[in-house]
Parts: structure tokens; C-alpha cells; sequence
């Protein structure tokens, strides 16, 4: 039988989570302590140590949640298509990051960003790589490095397109990407005639 979790502990979990996200705003992650924490939650020491044995686990916490989060908002995609076109991708994760911009602006920069990502990237290469299995005669090695090139190299920029405050439109960056999935760097590095 499933343990049912009561709702203060749920009430006083969430505040110190949120305590957390605020301290990130304003402060290194290095340098916030558990009492930083307890003061901002408005709860003791004890109660922290009742619901996280230190901020390393509260860390853990909101990644898990992020990441599911990301799964469901991308669970009805079809990523065969969407290698081709990342369109929906890319704007599905855009609307994830606005859902709560200033924590993943916060957080670009962190530990904590750079294991989410890491995460994000094994999930997008395993549900490509039942896509591609299915539909490619590609052995084993050549899926992985085209999987793994395709990818990672779309998320890295449109990681740089967040970094560098969204400053042209998301269709532009989607377009970008799927003419390169289509056509290959060359089209895009040749000299223009």
C-alpha cells in the first residue's frame, strides 16, 4: 500500500523549495546555507532536516520535478518528425522556461542547469533512438554519433539563443535547424553567390 503524504509536509516541502529558488536569485548556490533556507521558509532547522537531509537533496528535488515536467510537456511528440522539424520542441521548451523564467534564468549558469540538461539530452537521444531503430538500417555506431550530433547540437543552440535574451524569434532558430537536419552545414557556410 502506497505511504499517503500528508499535506503540511507537502505545504512545508514547497516553502522550502521556494525558499531556495529565492535564495538562488539572489546568491550562489555554494554559498547558501541551511539556516538561509529555514529563515526564508519562515520554519526551524528541525523541520528542514525532517523533510531533506541538506540542500544537495533539495537540488535533486526540483531537477526530478523539472525533468518530469519536461517529459510530460513532450510526451505526445512525435520525435521522428520533430528531428526533422524541431519546431515543437523548441517552443514547448520555451513555454516550460517561461512557466518560471527568472528560476531558469537563475539557474543557466549552475550546476543545477547543466545536470537538467544533461538529463533532457539522455531522454530526447533514447526516445530518438527507438524512432530512428524502427525506421534506419544505420548500425548501431552511426546512430548514436547522428543522434548524438543532432541533439546535442540543437540544444546547445538554442541554449545560446536563451543566453543571449531570445533576441531573435523562436521560428527563426526552428527554421535554422531544420534546414540543417535537411540539408547539412554546407548549404548554410558556402558563400552566397
Amino acid at each position: 500500500m502506497e505511504k499517503r503524504v500528508d499535506r503540511r509536509t507537502i505545504k512545508t516541502k514547497r516553502a522550502i523549495k521556494h525558499a531556495f529558488i529565492e535564495l538562488v536569485s539572489r546568491k550562489s548556490i555554494d554559498s547558501i546555507t541551511i539556516t538561509d533556507i529555514s529563515r526564508e521558509a519562515d520554519i526551524n532547522r528541525k523541520t528542514f532536516y525532517n523533510n531533506y537531509s541538506g540542500i544537495h537533496e533539495i537540488i535533486s528535488e526540483i531537477e526530478e520535478e523539472l525533468f518530469e515536467t519536461f517529459k510530460a510537456e513532450i510526451k505526445d511528440l512525435d520525435v521522428g518528425s520533430e528531428m526533422q522539424n524541431p519546431y515543437n520542441v523548441l517552443i514547448r521548451l520555451t513555454r516550460l522556461l517561461d512557466s518560471n523564467y527568472q528560476f531558469y534564468n537563475t539557474i543557466r549558469s549552475s550546476d543545477l542547469n547543466t545536470h537538467l540538461m544533461a538529463k533532457i539530452i539522455g531522454y530526447l537521444k533514447e526516445q530518438t533512438k527507438k524512432v530512428l531503430k524502427a525506421r534506419s538500417n544505420y548500425d548501431e555506431y552511426e546512430m548514436n554519433v547522428v543522434i548524438d550530433y543532432s541533439i546535442s547540437g540543437m540544444l546547445s543552440v538554442y541554449q545560446e539563443w536563451l543566453n543571449s535574451g531570445r533576441e531573435e524569434p523562436i521560428e527563426k532558430l526552428a527554421h535554422i535547424i531544420s534546414n540543417l537536419f535537411y540539408e547539412g552545414v554546407e548549404k548554410h557556410v558556402v558563400p552566397k553567390e
